[in-house]
């Protein structure tokens, strides 16, 4: 393993975020809004992306190759924008850490963001499920950031996913069944704490194509606070995409400044989970 910096020194309050390429960090555009840093903040990633990625070819049609993750390609390093496509882009982790740290971090802990965020992936193909690449990978990570310190514990889990799902054309019955799996294993070994679920991008999910699917997942994802404990929905109402942002046909991705302003709201709703 690459390991960067060792942290076995530290005390570590950890985050998992996981899911498919928004929860990576897709956000371009508001160049004020890069982020600058959390002196109290890491990061625990791979030094190169792991997921499907789009390779357009000379007769302009795309495909997408799973990109697998490379041998001891582990890394611990300050928290950053995730750095992929050969730029950097902003996530939703990144604010939800500096507002976690202002107001949750004590004065002798860090915060680990686990990223294990993966393009293009879900259940339908199999890799949100146990066995599947992203799904052992990211259980690999979380038992790698745990077995550092015996203080280390795990504080929250933040999900954004059902893309992939909803272009198998698979209905909101059948992801909440898959959902709520992940969740229960992930619990089941390592204890309860707040798990979240964000909402996706308007540009996308407001689309004549995606409405007939997001907008039942919507409603599953905030019915779903009546059945599972310790969990809450992020709305993602009027954020900007990158379409807005950057003039392009990237709607299904949020721009720099929308997840900033949806990592505002991830936090907002994993307080009110901390006062359950």
């Amino acid at each position: 393993m690459n390991k960067g910096l060792d942290l076995s020194n530290y005390k570590l309050d950890i985050v998992v975020v996981a899911g498919q390429s928004n929860a990576q960090g897709n956000g371009q555009g508001s160049p004020e809004l890069i982020y600058k840093g959390n002196k109290k903040a890491f990061e625990l990633t791979t030094l190169h992306p792991v997921g499907y990625i789009a390779i357009k070819g000379s007769d302009g049609s795309f495909i997408y190759p799973f990109i697998h993750m490379a041998k001891d390609d582990y890394v611990y390093q300050p928290l950053n924008e995730d750095y992929h496509d050969e730029r950097y882009n902003g996530g939703f982790y990144l604010s939800f850490a500096d507002e976690y740290c202002k107001k949750y971090l004590k004065e002798d802990r860090h915060l680990l963001i686990v990223k294990a965020g993966s393009g293009g992936t879900g259940f339908s193909d199999g890799m949100w499920q146990k066995g599947g690449e992203p799904f052992e990978r990211m259980m690999e990570m979380i038992d790698m950031a745990l077995s550092l310190n015996k203080e280390n514990k795990i504080v929250g889990f933040l999900w954004h996913q059902g893309e992939c799902d909803i272009a198998w054309g698979k209905p909101a019955d059948w992801y909440e069944k898959e959902l709520v799996n992940l969740f229960n294993i992930v619990r089941e070994k390592y204890g309860k704490f707040p798990m979240l679920a964000g909402d996706f991008s308007p540009d996308w999910a407001l689309s004549s194509e995606n409405l007939p699917f997001t907008s039942k997942y919507n409603t599953m994802f905030k019915e779903l606070e009546n059945k599972y404990e310790l969990y809450k929905f992020v709305s993602s109402e009027n954020l900007e995409s990158n379409a807005k942002a950057m003039k392009s046909d990237d709607a299904i991705h949020f721009s720099r400044k929308g997840q900033f302003e949806f990592g505002l709201r991830y936090f907002d709703k994993y307080t009110k989970v901390r006062k359950q």
